[in-house]
């Protein structure tokens, strides 16, 4: 043990160095020009936004189907691609509405949770399209199991519809009724 106080070396330095920091923000600049615009930026929302809503109408009337044990309603989705609308055949699932429900046209009262309208996507240009086995279908139905069938068929190999604007997203009818995102 030293009598002597110890040396304290006031040369050396803590922080960083200029080269560290410009590299460091250098990187920051090309992350905040690449990677944030995907996370904020609304490229394609309009596409998944009527995916998922179009997913869910789906699957809701698919449920209706499963509950009903009568077997008299036709749980039908219409498509009118020309004028991009989709909708249900019926809003009210009544003894009185049994004929309705198996029209091919959509119902004007139909609630918002079941229907996708133009108006909802016309400043997006976002557009629908449907298939089934490679042939355009106009509308979807499902049966007591759940299962779908189209006017053109009974969705052997999946029925797409696909959602196009920005970007382009799919919604795929399995044979067996599992409605999911995605390429059939």
């Amino acid at each position: 043990m030293s009598i002597y106080p110890r040396r304290v070396n006031k040369n050396i330095q803590s922080g960083f160095s200029l080269i560290e920091l410009i590299i460091v923000i250098t990187i920051l600049g090309i992350l905040s020009l690449t990677a944030v615009p995907r996370f904020f930026g609304s490229v394609g929302f309009s596409e998944f936004a009527a995916q998922q809503e179009l997913r869910s109408a789906l699957k809701v009337l698919q449920t209706k189907s499963m509950y009903d044990s009568s077997g008299t309603y036709c749980y039908r989705m219409i498509f009118d691609l020309p004028s991009q609308l989709i909708g249900p055949s019926t809003a009210s699932y009544s003894p009185a509405t049994a004929a309705a429900s198996c029209a091919n046209t959509i119902a004007i009262d139909a609630p918002d949770t079941l229907t996708l309208r133009e108006s909802n996507f016309d400043d997006k240009n976002v557009t629908f399209s449907t298939s089934d086995g490679g042939a355009a279908f106009s509308f979807v139905q499902f049966d007591a199991l759940g299962r779908p069938s189209t006017n053109v068929g009974s969705c052997a190999s999946g029925c797409q519809v696909t959602i196009s604007g920005e970007q382009t997203v799919r919604i795929c009818i399995g044979s067996q009724g599992f409605v999911r995102e995605g390429q059939c």
